[in-house]
């Protein structure tokens, strides 16, 4: 009987030490949004994209400009089959250079962006520990 006394006054104060523990959520993607650091590297990476639309925007126009000299070839029967082929070939050539220029204009702002956003979550991740260190939590949801 006195072991068991003994077991249950132990049992009771783990369950004390459980209800004691602090847990806390924060949401990182709000946090995130309030920063002003956060607001500085959009307006740089929304800089970059529209540097890289507009050189996308150049390519497109030269390749409709090309598909109209293709249609007007194809209609006029004076102009070679060579002559024919060499803008056919050219059009392709531009518009395989136009997928790679996107494709490298995509990597060029995804790295970009994790360039200028992994110091600010970084800091954001410390900011959260720090606090909740501070006020006592035991873990923290992000």
């Amino acid at each position: 009987m006195k072991y068991i006394a003994i077991l249950l006054t132990a049992l009771s104060f783990c369950t004390l030490d459980v209800q004691a523990q602090k847990f806390g959520h924060v949401n990182s993607q709000l946090l995130l949004d309030t920063l002003p650091e956060t607001a500085v590297a959009q307006a740089e990476l929304e800089a970059i994209n529209l540097e890289f639309e507009k050189e996308l925007q150049l390519q497109q126009a030269d390749l409709e400009t090309l598909v109209t000299q293709i249609q007007a070839m194809q209609a006029d029967p004076a102009v070679s089959d060579f002559t024919k082929q060499s803008k056919i070939s050219k059009y392709e050539s531009d518009q395989q250079r136009l997928q790679e220029t996107y494709t490298v204009a995509q990597q060029q702002l995804a790295a970009k962006e994790q360039e200028l956003l992994a110091p600010i979550i970084e800091k954001a991740r410390q900011a959260i520990k720090d606090v909740g260190k501070e006020n006592g939590f035991v873990y923290v949801t992000i």
